[in-house]
């Protein structure tokens, strides 16, 4: 049974098998979100984009129990967000898929081409997961 919050919002549940799903999209997404990409910024505004994204989808991926360099994977467990956490991953998801959306951010190599377009899939498929109701 969901409990009301403040007013009449509801909080949203994820259930494990969501929340694998979800690291594992992470996981896709952060394959391009990790590389040097202020090295196709021309402008003081695009790096800060670029730190600000990236930032974010380390925020994604602690909330998730997505392994980096610095954190062990962590067991799936379901989650539970209240609304101003989704607001919080909506702004953290905004700010990532704008420069994902970027062109020039896969160079020309093909295998790179093809990473960046698994992860603006799976980047799409994320979102989803995040519409609050």
């Amino acid at each position: 049974m969901q409990e009301n919050f403040n007013n009449n919002e509801k909080p949203k549940f994820f259930s494990e098998e969501k929340v694998n799903r979800i690291r594992n999209l992470v996981s896709e997404v952060s394959n391009v979100t990790s590389w040097d990409l202020e090295k196709v910024c021309g402008t003081e505004e695009e790096s800060e984009l670029v730190i600000k994204s990236q930032e974010a989808m380390e925020d994604i991926s602690t909330i998730f129990g997505h392994p980096s360099w610095n954190r062990k994977e962590t067991l799936i467990t379901s989650k539970m967000f209240l609304p101003d956490e989704m607001k919080k991953l909506q702004v953290d998801l905004e700010s990532i898929g704008e420069v994902l959306s970027w062109d020039g951010i896969g160079g020309s190599d093909e295998e790179d081409l093809m990473i960046l377009d698994k992860a603006r899939k799976s980047f799409k498929m994320l979102k989803e997961f995040f519409v609050i109701d």
